[in-house]
């Protein structure tokens, strides 16, 4: 008798012992699933594009207006607007995409290659350029940005359409009387 109920012990044992390994398996490929299945199932593959190659033959034609004598654009969005732009052409953007157009904030922001380059380009303060010259331009209209011009530079701030780059509205800053 002895014998027989060691016997159904270890059967039980061993059926929730499967059932706990079963479960497991389970879990561990709904985690893989839904962690490394979908990054593979949503990630897009191009074939190899030469870096030798990334400056040659780039239409910055979009971005043209942009080029009049030492006008600036801001992007708030930049990230999301130009690099993408050209990165959909497997080009980098040209110098004088970049010398018209910049980022509202980034991480170079404050770094001495760039506080270098934005004295290049005649604009060592793009905010105070912003208010105080008629060729600097936000590409946003967003409160913040609003917000910020008033608390630091006038209460009497707005912004007004100044037209439309790659299908992104310019703003000028213009002051109320």
């Amino acid at each position: 008798m002895l014998y027989l109920e060691t016997a159904l012990i270890m059967i039980g044992e061993k059926r929730v012992c499967h059932t706990a390994q079963t479960i497991f398996l389970l879990l561990t490929v709904a985690v893989l699933y839904y962690s490394a299945g979908q990054v593979i199932a949503h990630t897009e593959f191009h074939s190899p594009r030469m870096v030798l190659t990334a400056r040659e033959n780039v239409d910055d034609s979009a971005y043209e207006q942009t080029f009049r004598g030492d006008d600036l654009y801001i992007w708030p969005n930049w990230h999301a607007e130009i690099p993408k732009h050209f990165g959909e052409m497997g080009k980098l953007p040209t110098r004088r995409v970049l010398e018209h157009n910049i980022a509202l904030g980034d991480w170079t922001s404050g770094q001495p290659y760039y506080t270098e380059f934005l004295t290049q380009i005649g604009h060592p303060n793009p905010m105070r350029d912003l208010v105080e010259k008629p060729n600097v331009y936000i590409m946003s209209n967003s409160a913040y940005i609003l917000d910020f011009l008033r608390l630091h530079y006038s209460e009497k701030i707005d912004l007004a359409e100044a037209g439309q780059i790659n299908n992104v509205t310019a703003y000028r800053v213009t002051t109320r009387k």
